[in-house]
């Protein structure tokens, strides 16, 4: 067969006939009739895709080698028809698959010669759907950007430490990604191009600076005065109501069994005596807690008058997944 022209020769086909019929020989020696006949048959189907392909009817002739392919042919036979089936596909520029058909046929390889054939497709056709990408990390501080470590990724290749370098990547998009343990997340997108190394650069956001909340006029401990004065107040008023609401279901009470139709029913007499004593004595509960309250905040105000109004802050740094929130001072 030949390895260079794409015409079938007299000469090619001698080599062919004389390479299928000595492996055919050792099939029937090895395996009986039936697998010299298979390998018969494929040296058949491959002579009629030999003819095909040098009539530059490639999709036709790969479905021939490919079928041949698939029958109980010998090593030195599978060498052969991987390597046509890579002609083809290289000439249908079909650059992925013809690659892995040279790496096929690299595999049976038994011979230097057949490898020495073989290898040079392999790194024709590497040079069309391969390129290098090298990744850099940085994070810009002021007018710069300082370069630091992450972990980075392109496509379906294996995590790297960056900056790193990344030999064999398909041709075409590829998404880059990064992380790093003080500034998150980011990604971007790369073209790669065949034969040629590709820079992809991932830049960082740096935390923003600190924000300082501070108090001015809540510092210290009057921070629990203003607490306990406006808890006092609430439980107050709420004490009133419930006191005022109370005596009004008391003199109902009284208008309805003392002054009018007396008690006809006990027990609905009692429920509601009961209901109008629990409001007032609740009421009277909730006006002594809030005066006790009350009081306790205008000790702990007139404690603190020297305070420093800006004693009292919140502290808050951003973190890559949310922020961090500090309170200081006297609280």
């Amino acid at each position: 067969m030949e390895w260079t022209s794409p015409r079938l020769t007299l000469l090619g086909a001698l080599v062919g006939l004389v390479c299928f019929v000595a492996t055919a020989s050792h099939a029937s020696a090895n395996s009986g009739q039936q697998g010299a006949a298979q390998a018969a048959k494929a040296f058949q189907i491959y002579q009629k895709a030999k003819q095909t392909q040098s009539a530059q009817l490639y999709t036709d002739a790969l479905e021939g080698f490919r079928k041949a392919a698939k029958m109980g042919v010998p090593d030195a036979g599978r060498v052969i028809l991987h390597y046509n089936i890579g002609q083809c596909l290289r000439a249908l520029e079909r650059n992925r698959e013809a690659y892995t058909a040279y790496k096929r046929a690299l595999k049976w390889a038994k011979t230097d010669g057949h490898r020495k054939r073989v290898q040079p497709k392999i790194d024709e056709m590497a040079a069309r759907i391969f390129g290098t990408v090298r990744i850099e990390c940085g994070v810009r501080q002021g007018e710069r950007v300082a370069p630091i470590d992450a972990r980075v990724r392109i496509g379906d290749e294996p995590p790297a430490t960056c900056p790193t370098t990344y030999a064999k990547v398909l041709v075409g998009p590829q998404t880059v990604e990064g992380t790093s343990v003080t500034y998150g997340q980011t990604a971007t997108e790369v073209t790669v191009k065949a034969g040629a190394t590709t820079k992809a650069s991932l830049l960082f956001s740096a935390p923003a600076p600190a924000v300082e909340a501070t108090s001015d006029t809540l510092g210290g401990t009057r921070v629990w005065a203003w607490t306990a004065i406006g808890l006092g107040t609430g439980l107050g008023v709420w004490g009133a109501v419930q006191v005022g609401s109370g005596l009004t279901l008391q003199d109902e009470w009284n208008t309805t069994y003392n002054e009018g139709r007396g008690v006809e029913d006990p027990v609905q007499a009692q429920a509601e005596a009961v209901e109008w004593a629990d409001t007032i004595n609740g009421g009277y509960l909730s006006l002594g807690i809030g005066a006790g309250l009350l009081a306790t905040g205008a000790v702990l105000f007139f404690l603190d008058e020297d305070t420093d109004t800006a004693s009292s802050a919140i502290h808050i740094s951003p973190a890559p997944d949310g922020a961090t929130v500090v309170w200081r001072g006297a609280w």
